[in-house]
Order: C-alpha cells, then sequence, then structure tokens
C-alpha cells in the first residue's frame, strides 16, 4: 500500500492539509488557483466568438464583480465541489461540454501551443464558471486538474453557449445547453437571485456583442 502523502499549505490563515491516499485526492482539500496560462486581452473570431466590452462602464462593473465576488466565492469551495452536481449547477459550473470547434479556434487565436491545445481538448477537464450577482453572461473559463484551478480567458457575453446562427434563422434568442435547467427545474434563482437570459432577452441587443470593441488600455 502506498503511503498517505499530506501537503500542508496556509490559505486564509486557515491550516488545510491536502491528503492523497493511493493517488485519490482528498474531497476536502481546497481549491488553488493560478492564472499562468490567463489571457486577460479580448479577441474576436468574426462571427464565432467576441470577448471584448460594450464600454468602460461594463468593463469595470464585470472585472469588478468577478473578483470581489465570483473568485471568493468559488474560493470558499472545496475538491469535492466537483461531484455535487446539485451544487455545481447552482454556481452555473460545468464543463464545456460538445464545444471543442470554438474552443480550438479560442486557443489558436491566442496563441497558445499546438501541444497546449491537444492537451485542453484531449484532457477534456475545461470548465465554465458564470460571474454571479448580476443579471448577466459573463463566464470565466478554466481547466482543472484535480483540485488546481487554471485560469484560461473570459467570455463576458455568453459566446460560447448562446448559438448566433440560430438566433438569426430562427429571430429568436436560442442557447443550446443549460446545466441548470437540464432536469426541468431552476435552482439557480433560488441560490443566487439571477439568471444570465435577463440581459439577452433583446435579440439586438446579443446580436450588438458581436461587435463590442472596448479594451482598457493599460498602458496608459
Amino acid at each position: 500500500m502506498k503511503p498517505r502523502v499530506k501537503i500542508s499549505t496556509q490559505l486564509s490563515g486557515q491550516d488545510f492539509r491536502i491528503v492523497k491516499n493511493n493517488g485519490v485526492l482528498d474531497k476536502d482539500a481546497p481549491l488553488l488557483f493560478t492564472f499562468s496560462n490567463f489571457k486577460m486581452s479580448p479577441i474576436n473570431i468574426d462571427g464565432v466568438f467576441n470577448n471584448y466590452f460594450g464600454d468602460e462602464t461594463e468593463y469595470i462593473r464585470k472585472v469588478t464583480i468577478l473578483f470581489e465576488k465570483a473568485l471568493p466565492l468559488l474560493s470558499n469551495e472545496k475538491y469535492s465541489l466537483f461531484n455535487d452536481p446539485s451544487k455545481t449547477e447552482a454556481l452555473h459550473l460545468h464543463q464545456l461540454h460538445g464545444k471543442e470547434d470554438i474552443l480550438q479556434k479560442i486557443f489558436t487565436a491566442y496563441h497558445f501551443g499546438e501541444q497546449a491545445i491537444n492537451n485542453f481538448i484531449e484532457g477534456a477537464e475545461i470548465y465554465q464558471l458564470e460571474v454571479p450577482y448580476e443579471n448577466g453572461a459573463t463566464r470565466i473559463v478554466f481547466e482543472r486538474i484535480d483540485n488546481l484551478i487554471s485560469f484560461l480567458f473570459l467570455d463576458p457575453n455568453h459566446h460560447i453557449y448562446m448559438n448566433r446562427k440560430y438566433v438569426e434563422q430562427n429571430h429568436s434568442l436560442f442557447y443550446d445547453f443549460c446545466p441548470v435547467n437540464l432536469k426541468g427545474n431552476c435552482q439557480r434563482m433560488d441560490y443566487l437571485g439571477t439568471c444570465f437570459a435577463f440581459e439577452f432577452l433583446d435579440e439586438q441587443k446579443y446580436n450588438n456583442t458581436y461587435n463590442y470593441k472596448y479594451e482598457p488600455n493599460i498602458t496608459e
């Protein structure tokens, strides 16, 4: 039998023990964050994906909520979160299933190497977390390796799952996957009191997000 391996770490003044027994991570292990692969600069893949912001006010609001509320909320969770469907549904946190094509385009546009892109896609551990506490569509996309969360990029306009083609063809909004409503009910509203659809009930407003051009000038 392999020995139990304990790794001690200090987070927010609390002493945690990350325990692996026969290669299995302790369910109470804290989530750890890294931004080493994070891409903050926006990109626009014509007609497919655009993570620019509408204006400075929207940028400040969404990024502030991300770092002030969403990431602290996630940091309070444990490794067991990923085996708790009711909790992940409430947080609107889920794997990006069936989105390999658009992810490939995004990773390529961000100049990730071929090997890194293959690892992302083949590993099938790419997730998105909705930024809560506002009626908006912002998502942050990350790769999960055990309890390590590696943030990759932002999807502030919810373009990965909203399907522009169906919006234009049917003249109505359409999204092809909702993990919160998958079973015919929505715990999301009860948990955080918001729903991303509120911001995109207007078809023209949704289509306008593909033409957003605002990015902060961090060199000033």
